[in-house]
């Protein structure tokens, strides 16, 4: 039989408070915190700033049981959970007003499942704002403290199972491109130092570019610079080629990969290089060369970064013999579908627990009692 429910507003339960900007930072010291930015709780920043406390006595201190909304600045509405340090000046802390009623974790819960909807009230256009109006009248489901504890504990369960798959993935993804350095840095008998204009066929002239607005739209991949960027209803490519970044910061950046394969119908625009191959092996070889080595001193522009064509002919290609290029590739590739395998299992993992979650805070589904005797014995 599934929980009766009772709802209340955010606001009736909760209160934010913002983050402020430090009067200064400091090297980190014993006495310090780290300033929490978005990036930091994303994890993007391995060295956050640090605030002493003594300095600055009216900072909003973060402890990690708490959560975290993004409230000012790209990203508006992005729910994290809380961890030790100051609050920055763009975040908002959410204080529960009946401990007793309500635990830091369940509401986190919550403002994830919620997520979507914060992010889509924002209010702003040059910089996004999280509404108060419309955080404070969001539904919050207002189970018995047993249940929101049972809840969390089963959902954080699969969250730790994620956890460990995407640790699986990420010792994989380095222990791969560890092996494709060695492989490509190896040298040996019958190598050689080459350029592309060498050894592959330029395909350049038979790019189109179509304007947004006058894009139909199809069944067919519309190129750019980092992959897909649309689909169209015809087509100027039907082989396999390597496609590589003309422009763009990810040329510096490297956020994603600047060459990618394409194969059968598709349009690019004229944002990519467009190179064929007389073996697959070597574009692959190819590919997994320049995804990997750093081509800054070929790129012109500061404010949009450019390799034409002469500089990308420009760039030292080393060249194994064919049989060692189908070697390196083959191997690179099992190490590769090993990696995608578990990232599906994470995606597939993530969806469980987007459903789960669902479905538990709707009250829909209640929480057997045998979990309860599973997780004792355990």
């Amino acid at each position: 039989m599934a929980n009766s429910l009772n709802t209340g507003r955010f606001g009736e339960v909760a209160e934010t408070i913002k983050g402020k900007k430090p009067n200064q930072f400091v090297d980190y010291a014993e006495k310090s915190e780290p300033y929490l930015t978005a990036d930091v709780l994303r994890g993007e920043t391995k060295e956050p700033s640090y605030v002493s406390l003594s300095d600055n006595d009216k900072c909003v201190v973060v402890e990690p049981n708490e959560s975290v909304i993004l409230w000012d600045g790209a990203g508006a509405g992005d729910v994290f959970p809380g961890r030790r340090g100051i609050l920055a000046s763009t975040m908002a802390k959410v204080v529960i007003k009946d401990p007793s009623a309500l635990l830091n974790q369940y509401l986190l819960l919550c403002l994830q499942f919620l997520e979507t909807e914060i992010k889509a009230s924002c209010r702003g256009t040059t910089v996004p704002h999280v509404s108060p109006q419309a955080l404070s009248a969001l539904p919050i489901p207002l189970f018995e403290i047993r249940e929101q504890r049972r809840i969390v504990d089963l959902v954080f369960s699969v969250d730790s199972y994620i956890d460990a798959l995407q640790q699986q993935v990420d010792v994989a993804r380095e222990a791969r491109n560890a092996v494709l350095h060695e492989l490509l840095s190896a040298g040996g008998d019958g190598w050689t130092e080459t350029t592309l204009n060498l050894i592959s066929h330029n395909l350049n002239s038979r790019r189109i570019p179509i304007t947004k607005s006058d894009r139909i739209a199809g069944q067919y991949p519309y190129y750019g610079a980092s992959g897909i960027v649309d689909y169209v209803d015809d087509y100027i490519f039907d082989e396999r080629t390597l496609l590589i970044s003309e422009d763009g910061a990810n040329l510096l950046a490297r956020s994603t990969p600047i060459a990618f394969g394409a194969d059968g119908k598709y349009w690019v625009n004229n944002h990519a290089h467009v190179l064929m191959f007389d073996a697959p092996s070597t574009q692959t070889y190819v590919e997994l060369y320049l995804n990997s080595i750093r081509i800054d001193e070929w790129v012109t522009g500061a404010a949009q970064p450019k390799l034409n064509q002469k500089s990308l002919n420009e760039i030292p290609i080393q060249l194994p013999p064919l049989d060692g290029q189908k070697r390196i590739v083959d191997i690179v590739s099992s190490m590769d579908d090993v990696i995608q395998s578990t990232e599906q299992t994470v995606a597939a993992a993530k969806s469980l627990r987007s459903g789960l979650l669902s479905a538990l805070l709707s009250g829909e589904h209640e929480i057997p009692e045998s979990y309860d005797q599973f997780v004792g014995a355990a």
